[in-house]
């Protein structure tokens, strides 16, 4: 289901990103869409120039895409909230209110009453009597300046979620990924790089469910640094070389050597979760999909392939989706859009 009274805001580390959805056919349309540059310093500052500049951006892409619905759904990237899935006895609300608060007291390094929690139940096990849910915060911090951009530009926000919820609709109501494997337990990894830091989540695929998440401080600003001081070059520069030689060999400039360190230690945080999907909790990986800021850093695909002997590749939903030519149009960077996608899906 969709509401088409509104639209979706992923206000991303690197990027805005907004869907106008509408219902078609019966089914989820993406009317329009568009994406913009951040300013850098939105989740850092508090300044009136970085508020009215992002506000500024988000006008003009708004008016670009011809949207004058007022409500919006907004969503917030990992690195700056916190998310954590639970399995618990399927208690009354009163019970699982206090279990709630416990877990969030054991993962949220921020006190309490400077975030604002949501609980989202994701399946119940009758057999068991046992529920899993997605436990997601945010600081009140945040969430202020939210509301203050909407404010800005008239906009009634319906909603804030995090990008790990975001993605977890988006891959249940749109992505059925199945493969020749007839186990129970058995799913595929998703490695989200943004900027600041990663995360990974992994789907059982059967009945296409998020059941883990993991963030790690590692992003493509440590990939983007490391050449910057190793080369001799700025930012616009060592982001050409992530996205067009990466971690080729066949180049004449020496960035693999330079690479491989940090590479190295983002694969090492990737393999804490794989052996804790695989060991802990005896679930199968079938595939490894690469989405966000991966699509520009060439061939990481090929060496997390070869790293964890699992097949590797980018997710573009590209396939999954009514066509059209806004669809069409940005073919090659839909994996930017997930969040936002899944985000305009009630």
């Amino acid at each position: 289901m969709i509401d088409e009274k509104s639209f979706t805001v992923d206000i991303g580390e690197t990027k805005i990103k907004v869907v106008d959805p509408q219902l078609k056919n019966n089914g989820f349309n993406i009317k329009n869409m568009g994406i913009a540059d951040i300013d850098p310093l939105f989740f850092t500052s508090d300044t009136e120039s970085v508020a009215e500049n992002t506000a500024n951006i988000l006008k003009n892409l708004i008016r670009q895409l011809k949207i004058i619905k007022k409500n919006v759904r907004f969503v917030i990237p990992d690195t700056y909230s916190y998310n954590n899935f639970i399995e618990m006895p399927d208690v009354n609300e009163k019970e699982l209110l206090s279990a709630i608060k416990y877990q969030a007291d054991q993962f949220i390094p921020l006190p309490l009453d400077r975030v604002n929690l949501d609980i989202e139940i994701i399946f119940k096990n009758p057999k068991t009597k046992k529920l899993l849910a997605l436990l997601s915060a945010a600081s009140k911090k945040l969430i202020e300046k939210v509301n203050i951009l909407s404010q800005r530009l008239g906009l009634f926000p319906e909603s804030l979620e995090t990008e790990t919820s975001a993605t977890a609709r988006f891959i249940h109501n749109i992505i059925k990924i199945r493969t020749s494997s007839n186990e129970k337990n058995s799913g595929f990894a998703i490695v989200n790089m943004g900027l600041v830091s990663s995360s990974i989540y992994y789907i059982l695929e059967n009945p296409s469910l998020m059941i883990y998440s993991h963030n790690f401080k590692i992003g493509f600003n440590i990939f983007n640094k490391e050449l910057q001081i190793n080369m001799n070059i700025d930012s616009k520069k060592a982001s050409d070389l992530l996205k067009h030689i990466g971690l080729s060999k066949n180049s004449s400039f020496n960035v693999q050597k330079v690479l491989i360190p940090s590479v190295k230690s983002f694969a090492s945080e990737i393999d804490k979760s794989i052996s804790d999907i695989t060991k802990i909790k005896n679930l199968k990986i079938n595939t490894i999909y690469l989405i966000n800021e991966s699509v520009n850093f060439h061939a990481i695909d090929e060496f997390i392939g070869r790293y964890f002997s699992i097949p590797t590749s980018y997710l573009n939903p590209y396939n999954a989706l009514p066509k059209n030519n806004v669809v069409d149009y940005f073919k090659d960077k839909l994996g930017f859009f997930i969040p936002a996608i899944g985000a305009s899906i009630q």
